[in-house]
């Protein structure tokens, strides 16, 4: 192998070794819940538009598209069966989803009206949005539109927004994509808003030529663009398992499905959202590996140019033996050591890069999803309690305890206590953790515990404001705050706990007090926290202003065994986000004290932005950080997160991941590359040499024998020039003699008032041929396509002359039928095909016509031929029996159907083989085919023969344009039967 071939070798390793090769798919870590949820629900219902394509429609009812294809494969990782839900509308489908009848939206945009009722796991595709005008007056931009109609879907997002903050652009909706086309097509509206994609496979699809893509829907929010799965809001666990089966999605398996639905998207789509995304090569550096690759060929050439300066006098072959030869392989080797280094250096720096891109992309939208459903816990809470605060029994329970007198005794003796404690023990959807009924003096007069009653509310001491709001009238969440009651058997902790609070209003909406629901953070907010962990290790948690983690950690059994928790300890712990300094999975514990050491890099991120944002500014959008480089968590392993406070909770929310899980991919890439790359430069350099040492020990047997070679060689040309001429010479004569054989077009003007004959054999010889013989008192013609052409064809269409000259004299004059039988019989027993061992398999297609003098009819026969007729301004084609003469496979007692074809004044009759028929051409490059053929014909009919010949001959040969021709070409047609 030459050094130049090596170097490209190896570059091409280098670029094209696929990243994580033979990687597993991400395990999918499922809780206990989950898989609970599972078995109780192994069936979903999903959406499944009728009119949506690309991505989700219904054909012969089936489910079809990128989106359904994407959900079958989120289900089957996680094992849910999919029953699809087709033939309502969008807006139909988005009420069912309200009232509980669909389970699942497969394709849809992010909303805030949609928030209210929907759940949604991350985005698994980008699709643009645009704007569809007609091509005589298109519109560009947003602002272009103002004042003009737009058609959407009804129910789509676009609707929502563009009457919420476009009121400028009048709306007109419909029931689907293709009905937006069509009234902007009819001009019942001047654009229509869609995505890209959608909008481009429905024009081809249904041959919209009048619309064009002009512009883009800039509607502000990258959102907009992105697809997602989205469940109800009252499937949590649903939408935790949809979301991790999502993330668990491959870029190789979302490629796969792209190619399908997407043709030309089989490398990666920089405007998808690639969650999985491999390493990707910037311009720059594509256009830098190009000019070192050029670089590279350029000074190999100027080496093999300066070798051939100096090998022009004297023996080239002597020159690799020398010791010049051996220091330019050695010198070359080393130039291929250090190209491949610093490729593989540069594909590994991108492919870190991207790795880690992709890592922060999906914990950002493991965050944002996990944001999302603690927001709407906080919302259905706060409905819950507001609903609550206003039940006619719990007022009257109020207001008999506010007429108690305020003392503890009192309060715990009072019957309206006990019916206190008796409604919220019966309701089923109020939390056990304790409740507070609060009076206007702030004195808590109903509680779960008796240490409580009759005495000042430690929430309206702690958080006055919180609870003014609430006598205002508002329901609010009540952050973390430190219990007022010691839990726990001697351990003397009180216990983290949150409020929900609302007013209790009577009948005419005066609040009278305040109603309070006790939530420990272990409880509903871990839950909801669990479906945030990704991976085997990822967790996802949350922190308060003191720097502790007030949710259940991940890891309670490691924390135990590493000595950071207390065995009796892992209910009520608030574990310490500080760094150890070390590893403490992997080391002896840590001989720092826990109030020593410092907050983790999430921690001190954190508070920062809880410092910056205020610990009661709910308003704007949440300030995110984040850190991929990786830095330790509370147990000391290295980990990478992102991490924002929730101003309106005042706690902070992370999501981490071990950092070697999250490098999975990359460490699989780095070591494949390296290993590929180190064992194809080893084996390049070892191949190298071992060329180099056998050349240098058998250059001086090659060059005898390149001696004697070129003597050989110019003798075997010598001989094969004169046989090609030999060849040569009997093909052309071959060629006289079938053409010999064909009848002379005067002879055709003997038979009928007008004809033309079209014959172009593909090659020198052809398969194609026709007779004209007087038989009785008529006529006969026959067209005949034998199988193959050039010289194969050729010598059929001699055995297929000589069948039909011993045919005709064994028929009677114009049996058509019996005369294409006989003819068959003739070519099988010619050909061997008769007898069961015989090795041929060849025949023909056959058109016959016979005519008499004085009879306006003919007679027409054809093997897999037919006649086409043109009579008062219309043609129509006379089938011949679908069944070839000759072949092994026609029985030898086939008969042929003989139809009689009446044959008046003016009639035109036209025969054509298939090489016409079946020639390739055109834009599209398909054949011509019969359709255009008739087409052609009836526009010609009228013309005289000669001048029909040369149109049809003309029309072909611009329909094949510079494709090759691919059969022999054959048409007769004649007019007025003599």
């Amino acid at each position: 192998m030459r050094l130049g071939q090596l170097v490209v070798a190896s570059l091409f390793l280098t670029l094209l070794s696929p990243p994580g090769l033979n990687a597993q798919d991400r395990v999918i870590a499922l809780s206990d819940e989950e898989v609970a949820w599972l078995q109780g629900n192994p069936r979903v219902r999903v959406h499944n538009e009728t009119n949506w394509p690309p991505f989700n429609f219904a054909a012969n009812g089936r489910p079809q598209g990128y989106s359904i294809d994407i959900m079958n494969l989120v289900a089957g990782k996680v094992g849910l069966e999919v029953e699809y839900v087709t033939g309502p509308t969008w807006n139909e489908f988005l009420e069912m989803m309200k009232t509980g009848d669909l389970d699942v939206m497969l394709n849809i945009v992010r909303t805030p009206d949609r928030l209210e009722y929907l759940l949604y796991t991350p985005p698994y595709a980008k699709n643009p949005n645009a704007i569809l005008s007609r091509k005589d007056g298109y519109f560009a931009s947003m602002q272009e539109l103002h004042g003009h109609t737009v058609s959407v879907p009804r129910g789509f997002f676009y609707e929502e927004v563009l009457k919420r903050d476009f009121p400028e652009i009048h709306v007109q909706t419909t029931d689907d994509v293709l009905g937006s086309m069509k009234a902007v097509s009819f001009g019942t509206a001047d654009a229509a808003f869609g995505e890209l994609a959608v909008f481009q496979y429905l024009m081809e699809e249904n041959l919209i030529t009048d619309l064009v893509v002009s512009g883009e829907v800039q509607l502000g929010d990258p959102e907009f663009e992105l697809l997602n799965i989205a469940t109800r809001r009252d499937l949590p666990i649903l939408a935790s398992v949809l979301t991790k089966a999502v993330n668990a999605v491959t870029q190789e398996e979302k490629r796969s499905i792209q190619a399908r639905w997407f043709p030309g998207a089989g490398a990666p789509d920089s405007k998808q959202p690639d969650v999985e995304s491999p390493r990707a090569i910037s311009n720059q550096q594509i256009l830098m590996l190009l000019a070192l690759s050029v670089g590279l060929l350029v000074l190999f050439g100027l080496v093999v140019m300066l070798l051939g300066r100096e090998s022009r006098d004297r023996d080239f072959s002597k020159f690799f033996g020398s010791q010049s030869f051996r220091i330019s392989i050695l010198a070359g080797l080393s130039i291929l050591v250090a190209v491949v280094a610093v490729l593989n250096w540069l594909a590994i720096s991108e492919n870190k890069k991207h790795t880690e891109a992709k890592t922060e992309r999906e914990l950002s939208i493991v965050l944002a999803s996990t944001i999302d459903r603690l927001n709407a816990w906080v919302r259905d809470r706060k409905s819950f309690l507001r609903q609550v605060g206003r039940d006619p029994e719990l007022v009257g329970v109020t207001r008999a305890l506010l007429a108690v007198e305020r003392n503890p005794s009192a309060l715990a003796r009072s019957d309206a206590l006990a019916q206190a404690r008796a409604y919220f023990a019966s309701n089923s959807q109020f939390g056990g953790a304790g409740f507070f009924i609060i009076a206007p003096d702030r004195i808590s007069i109903g509680s779960r515990r008796d240490a409580n009653i009759g005495t000042a509310n430690f929430i309206a001491e702690r958080r006055p404001e919180l609870i003014d709001w609430a006598f205002a009238g508002s329901t609010v969440f009540v952050p973390p705050i430190r219990s007022d009651v010691v839990v726990g058997d001697g351990l003397e902790k009180r216990p983290l706990s949150m409020f929900f609070a609302a007013p209790v209003t009577d009948h005419d909406g005066d609040v009278i007090a305040v109603v309070t629901e006790r939530v420990l953070p272990d409880g509903a907010l871990s839950e909801i926290l669990r479906a945030g962990r990704i991976g085997l290790s990822g967790e996802a948690y949350a922190v308060n202003s003191d720097g502790n983690m007030v949710s259940e950690s991940r890891f309670v059994d490691q924390l135990v065994e590493i000595g950071l928790l207390e065995e009796r300890d892992t209910e009520l712990a608030e574990i310490p986000v500080v760094d150890p300094g070390r590893d403490l999975t992997q080391t002896i514990r840590s001989d720092v004290s826990v109030a020593d050491r410092p907050p983790t890099v999430m921690m001190a991120g954190a508070l920062e932005i809880r410092g910056e944002t205020g610990a009661a500014d709910t308003a704007g959008a949440l300030q995110v950080s984040s850190n991929i480089d990786g830095y330790r968590d509370y147990r000391g392993v290295p980990v990478v997160g992102v991490w924002t406070w929730m101003p309106n909770l005042d706690l902070g929310l992370t999501v981490e991941i071990d950092l070697a899980e999250a490098l999975t991919d990359f460490a699989n890439f780095r070591f494949n590359l390296l290993a590929i790359s180190g064992i194809t430069t080893v084996l390049a350099i070892g191949a190298t040499l071992f060329t180099l040492l056998v050349g240098q020990r058998a250059h001086r047997s090659l060059s005898l024998a390149r001696d004697n070679l070129e003597a050989r060689v110019e003798q075997r040309t010598q001989e094969l020039s004169e046989a090609y001429g030999v060849i040569t010479d009997s093909i052309n004569y071959a060629s006289n003699i079938q053409r010999a054989m064909l009848p002379i077009e005067q002879a055709m003007s003997g038979a009928f008032e007008d004809s033309f004959i079209i014959w172009q054999p593909r090659d020198v010889v052809g398969g194609d041929i026709y007779f004209l013989r007087q038989w009785g008192g008529g006529t006969l013609l026959v067209v005949a396509d034998c199988t193959g052409h050039g010289v194969p064809g050729a010598f059929v269409t001699l055995i297929s002359s000589g069948s039909l000259d011993r045919a005709l004299d064994q028929v009677p004059p114009g049996a058509v039928g019996p005369l294409m039988q006989q003819v068959h019989k003739h070519v099988q027993v010619s050909l061997g095909q008769d007898i069961a061992d015989g090795a041929s398999n060849d025949g023909l297609e056959l058109a016959v016509v016979y005519t008499e003098p004085g009879k306006s009819e003919l007679r027409f026969g054809g093997a897999c031929l037919d006649l086409f007729k043109v009579e008062d301004g219309a043609i129509s084609a006379i089938k011949g029996t679908r069944k070839g003469i000759g072949y092994r496979e026609t029985p030898c007692d086939h008969t042929w159907d003989e139809t009689v074809v009446s044959a008046n004044p003016g009639t035109k009759f036209y025969l054509v083989t298939d090489g016409l028929i079946d020639q390739v051409g055109g834009e599209r490059r398909i054949a011509f085919g019969k359709r255009r053929f008739r087409s052609l014909v009836m526009e010609i009919s009228r013309l005289p023969m000669h001048e029909q010949k040369e149109r049809i001959e003309a029309a072909l040969a611009r329909y094949q344009g510079d494709e090759l021709r691919r059969d022999d070409v054959s048409a007769i047609g004649f007019t007025g039967l003599k």
